[in-house]
């Protein structure tokens, strides 16, 4: 299934179990909000030491529920993809045009 989600309508698609397994957008962009949403934390197969982990951060405008959120390894989402969001934050703010295409891979048996 192919939806649109988030304050700026980023597309997501979901596999054939449902999952969220591609998100892309065209153009990135930063929301004027000050205040962060709070999120569902409650994401499929989440276990223990995993965070919820924002697809399409709340910086850029990303929806708090389920329909933008994966489980994470906590690691993964305060590290190497936080870092990732950083330098596409810095392109933005510098004016120039960020294109996202994030593929999810999940392992056998995550739900």
């Amino acid at each position: 299934m192919t939806y649109q989600a988030s304050e700026f309508e980023y597309l997501y698609q979901t596999d054939d179990l449902g999952r969220l397994d591609n998100w892309h957008t065209d153009e990135l962009q930063l929301t004027e909000r000050d205040v962060r949403l709070r999120h569902d934390p409650n994401t499929p197969g989440k276990q223990s030491g995993d965070h919820a982990g924002h697809i399409a951060g709340d910086r850029f405008g990303g929806s708090p529920l389920r329909d933008n959120l994966v489980s994470q390894l906590s690691d993964v989402n305060l590290s190497s993809y936080k870092k990732i969001e950083n330098q596409w934050a810095k392109a933005v703010k510098e004016g120039k045009k960020v294109t996202v295409d994030v593929n999810i891979n999940y392992t056998r048996g995550a739900s």
